[in-house]
């Protein structure tokens, strides 16, 4: 089952929607949330987690610092172009865009 985290819908939107449109992001969202993509939410615990792991990372950003953090609790890999997820001790899968 495919996870995103609900800050990853803000990212994409802002990223891909500069590269396809919002419109178009939107929509490739929406189309993975109803194949059954689970979309997880900033819950209390996560929070506190996230926090930790900031302390311990405080050069990376905020919102894949929750992402990380949300990949640990599920034991689920980020699809990334970000080399710092390795810093976290994420498992992921690499994503070349195309810029």
């Amino acid at each position: 089952t495919l996870l995103i985290p609900s800050i990853v819908i803000t990212e994409y939107i802002k990223i891909a929607g500069r590269r396809i449109g919002k419109d178009s992001a939107n929509i490739k969202l929406r189309h993975w949330i109803n194949a059954g993509a689970k979309v997880i939410d900033l819950t209390e615990e996560i929070a506190f987690k996230a926090g930790d792991l900031a302390l311990k990372h405080p050069q990376i950003p905020l919102a894949d610092i929750i992402i990380a953090t949300i990949a640990h609790l599920h034991n689920a890999k980020v699809i990334t172009d970000d080399k710092h997820f390795d810093k976290l001790g994420v498992k992921t899968i690499w994503y070349k865009t195309t810029k």
